[in-house]
């Protein structure tokens, strides 16, 4: 996924995964908040078929309607401390070279650097 050039969606990524691990169960962790719209993404019912979601707590709930498209035996719901910035606020801080070591553990981004995995970030 990384070394790819045209847009890739989850589906993309959990087809590769399968395909590299088929024995492998795989699980999907996503925010709470991405649960309303879970239904637009690209294959949403091909994801299902390879994958179960993990919904973790973010800010915003979900009512059970939103739930109710996702099969029970496919949905895990976890408890955890509210995260206040999500991936996409990551990824800009990181590409704007704004790391917060309030929001990113120095664990986390001494990785990123070593693995070079964005290139934006010099030092």
């Amino acid at each position: 996924e990384i070394d790819k050039r045209e847009k890739s969606y989850t589906i993309d990524t959990i087809r590769s995964i399968s395909e590299a691990f088929p024995e492998q169960k795989i699980l999907l962790l996503i925010g709470r908040d991405n649960l309303p719209t879970f239904h637009l993404w690209k294959d949403y019912k091909d994801i299902l078929l390879l994958a179960d979601l993990v919904v973790f707590a973010r800010e915003g709930e979900v009512t059970n309607s939103e739930q109710n498209i996702i099969p029970e035996n496919k949905i895990y719901f976890i408890q955890n401390k509210l995260v206040k910035i999500s991936s996409s606020e990551i990824r800009k801080n990181i590409y704007t070279q704004e790391l917060s070591h309030d929001l990113i553990p120095d664990s986390i981004v001494q990785y990123i650097k070593r693995n070079k995995l964005y290139p934006q970030i010099i030092n």
